[in-house]
């Protein structure tokens, strides 16, 4: 009975070093899920930032296009109307030119 209590003494000492291990493991494997669950809130956090600086840029992107385009037909524009300004130059100088030749051919009728 002696060797029986001793033995069933050894046996209950054992089990409860393997439960204290087993508690430490869960504790720390607790642990480990506290920190892997901080960290995907990390990340959870710096993905959600990066999608709103993504479609912050592509709504910057969209905006610069859209200016882009209204300053090319702007410059069209200006195109068309120093080419039609030019023209107008033109034809305002030949007209100048013919005044200056009318005048003078009526000079010189008048002086003779």
């Amino acid at each position: 009975a002696v060797e029986l209590g001793s033995s069933l003494r050894r046996r209950l000492s054992e089990e409860r070093e393997r439960a204290d291990a087993a508690e430490q493991t869960v504790t720390e494997l607790r642990e480990l899920l506290a920190t892997a669950e901080t960290e995907a809130a990390r990340q959870r956090s710096n993905l959600k930032r990066a999608v709103s600086a993504t479609q912050r840029a592509k709504q910057h992107a969209a905006n610069l296009e859209l200016n882009a385009n209204k300053f090319r037909a702007l410059n069209a524009n200006l195109e068309r109307d120093l080419d039609l300004a030019s023209k107008n130059f033109a034809i305002k100088k030949r007209q100048l030119e013919q005044a200056k030749l009318d005048a003078l051919t009526h000079a010189d009728h008048q002086s003779k």
